[in-house]
């Protein structure tokens, strides 16, 4: 009875073990088209035999792509967002623009372009509800040292948003 109970446990430790994978950390610079773009604390690159794992939304938000997943079909779709809407009204540097000038943000510390999620969708302009949701998302500080999260539309400049220094 114990050999048994013995088998069992080791067996049940290798089916166990059967569904990790071993990695490593990979620390990495990681750049688009030429620009080297710095992750946040929450993502991580991995090495596993000598393939490089990143975060898909990540490196679909630096090339200007949406990704989502789909619980559904447990599906990671990728969609390119030009394809889909069209090129922006807005561009980067007339966001940024708005981050600087229009909030007073002192340092913009990262910006993608994206669809705004579902709780993000609640906050926008009520002028802008009818507006396609891709936003350009920037993470940084005012002049004050609050951290701040700025979205402004693709559509108009003049549709944006703040979380962060007291929810302006």
């Amino acid at each position: 009875m114990g050999l048994g109970a013995g088998l069992l446990l080791a067996f049940s430790s290798l089916a166990y073990a059967s569904d990790k994978v071993e990695v490593n950390l990979f620390p990495v610079k990681v750049t688009f088209e030429g620009e080297e773009k710095q992750m946040n604390e929450d993502y991580f690159v991995f090495n596993h035999n000598g393939n490089a794992y990143l975060p898909a939304r990540f490196v679909a938000e630096n090339l200007k792509a949406h990704v989502q997943y789909n619980d559904e079909t447990k599906t990671i779709e990728f969609y390119n967002m030009d394809i889909i809407v069209g090129a922006p009204l807005v561009n980067e540097d007339q966001a940024k623009l708005v981050g600087y000038e229009t909030v007073g943000m002192k340092k913009i510390d990262s910006l993608v372009y994206r669809l705004l999620n579902k709780e993000e969708l609640k906050l926008m302009p009520e002028q802008a509800k009818h507006l396609t949701p891709l936003y350009y998302v920037m993470e940084g500080s005012t002049q004050s040292g609050e951290r701040v999260t700025l979205y402004v539309s693709s559509n108009e400049k003049s549709h944006y948003f703040m979380v962060g220094a007291a929810n302006k």
